[in-house]
């Protein structure tokens, strides 16, 4: 009876790794159904999402399967980040997750990031969080993806994500480019 337990989740973290590959496949072909390439910059492409109102994002998946989508919310005007990692074993949709953030060791950036699911099922390794434009939090948190060599995303003082930030700089300047192209067509 003991192992019971330790079986199933032996198979729920089985299915999670045999469903991520799939969710990749779903978020590639999201991004060519609903999203526009504007440009690559390796390993990262820059696309347009016009489900937010023409909305430009960054999207990388990297050699684990760990992915990071960093995006302009152009209704609301803050920036969204969506990291997911097929090695992690339970992200419950709808569920907040208190996530500190590093750039560098300088200081941590703290959020509450939710459990979200793309499709289902609903509950996918994915974390999702908004990083408000008030007093230029979104633009700082931009600046410091630019201007550093990798982010590591930690979860009890644990790190769950780290990820190269190889060319993030060169990607960051698309990005705003691509969000100045959308604004004026959006005017």
């Amino acid at each position: 009876m003991a192992s019971r337990p330790r079986v199933c989740q032996t198979l729920k973290t089985s299915l999670l790794l045999l469903l991520f590959p799939a969710l990749i496949a779903e978020l590639a072909q999201a991004l060519e159904d609903q999203s526009r390439v504007f440009a690559q910059v390796a390993p990262w492409k820059i696309a347009v999402d016009d489900s937010m109102n023409r909305g430009c994002f960054i999207f990388a998946e990297f050699p684990r399967g760990t992915f990071l989508r960093i995006g302009k919310d152009n209704v609301e005007n803050n920036i969204y980040v969506f990291v997911g990692d097929p090695h992690w074993k339970q992200i419950e949709y709808g569920r907040q997750y208190p996530i500190d953030i590093s750039f560098s060791d300088k200081g941590y950036w703290r959020v509450s990031a939710t459990g979200v699911s793309f499709d289902p099922p609903e509950n996918q390794p994915i974390i999702g969080f908004v990083v408000p434009h008030e007093n230029n939090t979104a633009a700082r948190f931009l600046y410091e993806f630019m201007k550093e060599s990798q982010v590591e995303f930690f979860f009890q003082g644990t790190v769950i994500a780290r990820i190269s930030l190889e060319n993030s700089y060169q990607a960051g300047l698309k990005l705003m480019e691509c969000q100045r192209v959308m604004n004026q067509i959006n005017s």
